[in-house]
């Protein structure tokens, strides 16, 4: 299912992933395919109900920022039903 190759990560994800792992929240970075992510989920009982692409993220909170963006960022929430 491995989705996410570590070692082309863009400098940002490699921070990203970096501080989450210095505060004690790492996070796995085996990532996941975006068209199957909500058949998986549904698979362990979950429901997505929110999934917010880069481009989504992007135009819904970082419009007229100045600063860069976390490429290949997704933010999903997921529910049980």
């Amino acid at each position: 299912m491995s989705h996410f190759i570590p070692e082309k990560l863009s400098p940002q994800m490699r921070e990203l992933l970096e501080y989450l792992s210095k505060i004690g929240e790492p996070m796995e970075s085996k990532g996941f395919n975006p068209s199957s992510f909500a058949e998986e989920l549904a698979s362990l009982g979950f429901r997505v109900y929110e999934d917010l692409s880069p481009t989504d993220i992007e135009g819904r909170y970082l419009q007229g920022r100045t600063y860069g963006h976390y490429e290949h960022g997704h933010f999903a929430c997921a529910v049980v039903d």
